[in-house]
């Protein structure tokens, strides 16, 4: 379809063809007329073919001049009309219509003779759709080959037998799997009558079922628990709860600078706590039980040294006391050498205790009167004969 510009262009070009057309006609009767008029020798019943000869005769090509007047006025009407074309086209070239283009097919926005969404002026684009998915040869929503601007034809397949989900008559994709993500039917239908369901379970769901079932066999809350062992454990297969129990507390010794999982228990039973120690925590306790130890071996020691000089000290002085010479007082004489008689001072006279460790030399400070019937205080001893 030609653009209004190349119309006028063509209008405006017949009518200054014309228009020379009957000015040369015109200038040629006049011409003719004048010729013939001055000629004597010509007249009206001459034939045609006389007046040509007589006008080459009389040298009609050399006297052309009389055209250059009536040229001059047919250019002067031609530059007349390529303004009025030039005026025209600057008015159609910045109309545009609802579609944005121009009379010439230009588009306001790109200026190019195609659109945004790269459709032309009559609504078609290179592949010859339109907006409306229509194709431009076959005028239907399908092209020469059956396919829609998608791609897909009427059963909604593409050129390669797969429809827009990518999966061909069969329900299989490209990569040879279901819908579900199976390679067949068949083993579909297994793994459901396996996990006892009613609908297809896809792959991933059952790969899921059977994780979760062994992580249940081999001791796991949960497969996704399993997996993290798996993980943490650096192992190729899946472990059992019992062997990741094992790698934990050997890691857990290690950490806490045992050589063994054996040598951590037996720390923790030694020091009867709860929770597992580390082994400068047991080193500790065992240095500072070291040193307990040794103070009460040392005490013990220190007692023991005392009871025995106390003890000879004792003897000493009983031995002292019998060797004196005490007069015969009758009873008062006898309760005066006799020994209190366990925890009481039964002698009938006040008698001294002294304390253990000390003996009658050393009481001072360290010993205490009993009256007669008074009890011996806890570590104190009597001293006989005082």
């Amino acid at each position: 379809m030609k653009s209004m510009f190349e119309q006028m262009i063509e209008k405006g070009k017949e009518k200054i063809v014309q228009a020379s057309e009957e000015a040369v006609n015109k200038i040629q009767d006049q011409h003719f007329n004048k010729v013939i008029k001055n000629d004597k020798t010509f007249d009206d019943d001459d034939s045609v073919d006389d007046l040509v000869n007589h006008l080459k005769k009389n040298n009609f090509r050399k006297n052309q001049t009389f055209l250059a007047k009536p040229i001059g006025k047919i250019a002067i009407s031609l530059t007349g009309l390529l303004v009025i074309a030039f005026i025209a086209f600057c008015v159609v070239s910045n109309s545009y219509d609802a579609a944005g283009f121009n009379a010439f097919g230009v588009h306001k926005v790109t200026g190019k003779n195609i659109d945004e969404d790269g459709y032309y002026r009559d609504g078609f684009n290179n592949d010859g759709w339109n907006r409306d998915g229509i194709y431009k040869t076959t005028g239907t929503k399908y092209d020469e080959n059956g396919f829609d601007i998608s791609g897909y034809d009427k059963n909604g397949f593409d050129k390669d037998g797969y429809d827009k989900k990518g999966y061909d008559k069969n329900g299989f994709n490209k990569k040879g799997l279901n819908k579900w993500g199976w390679e067949s039917d068949a083993d579909m239908k297994a793994a459901k009558a396996e996990m006892g369901i009613s609908e297809n379970p896809t792959k991933s769901t059952y790969d899921n079922y059977l994780l979760d079932k062994e992580a249940t066999e081999k001791g796991f809350s949960s497969s996704t628990a399993m997996i993290a062992a798996k993980v943490e454990m650096g192992v190729s297969d899946y472990p059992t709860k019992e062997e990741y129990d094992k790698f934990l507390l050997d890691k857990e010794a290690k950490d806490k600078g045992f050589a063994s999982v054996q040598e951590m228990d037996e720390a923790k039973s030694a020091m009867g706590v709860d929770v597992n120690p580390t082994k400068k925590e047991y080193d500790d306790y065992v240095a500072e039980k070291a040193k307990q130890e040794a103070e009460a071996a040392a005490a013990a020691e220190k007692a023991r040294q005392d009871a025995e000089a106390a003890a000879a000290a004792q003897k000493a002085s009983a031995a002292s006391a019998a060797s004196k010479t005490v007069p015969n007082t009758g009873a008062s004489s006898s309760a005066a050498t006799s020994a209190p008689s366990g925890e009481t001072n039964t002698t009938g006279i006040a008698r001294w205790a002294v304390e253990n460790g000390y003996n009658w030399q050393t009481r001072k400070g360290h010993c205490k009167r009993i009256a007669p019937g008074g009890s011996l205080p806890a570590g104190y001893h009597w001293e006989v004969g005082n």
